[in-house]
């Protein structure tokens, strides 16, 4: 029983990343195609499609491509949709994780009696 616990757990952090390898790779070929326009003349680093994306991606990486860079038109759209994709699929990963953590804690035949434990419930 415990084995097909972990392997659903690794399964959804393997197609997490494959979401992400996924979002990053359209990302990029989006920017690459078609590449923002400088915010400011003359400031900031090149523009780099590899660097860029990722940047969207996770905003705790700073790169100083987004702030140099923004996006017009389709590709703001895409920005816009890559950053939305990220926040809901990493809010619906720490549920199912939270979930999954709560329903391993109660034991496998979740036998119970806390009256304030989810699982109880059932």
């Amino acid at each position: 029983m415990r084995r097909n616990r972990m392997s659903n757990s690794t399964s959804r952090a393997v197609r997490a990343a494959l979401w992400f390898l996924a979002l990053l790779a359209v990302g990029t070929v989006v920017f690459a195609m078609d590449a923002p326009p400088r915010a400011e003349a003359g400031e900031g680093s090149a523009f780099n499609a590899v660097v860029y994306a990722p940047e969207l991606l996770f905003p705790l990486i700073d790169f100083d491509q987004e702030k140099s860079f923004q996006p017009i038109g389709d590709g703001q759209w895409v920005a816009y949709g890559l950053n939305l994709l990220v926040v809901g699929k990493s809010s619906l990963v720490s549920e199912l994780s939270v979930n999954n953590l709560d329903s391993e804690s109660a034991g496998p035949d979740h036998g119970t009696t806390d009256p304030y434990c989810p699982v109880a419930r059932w």
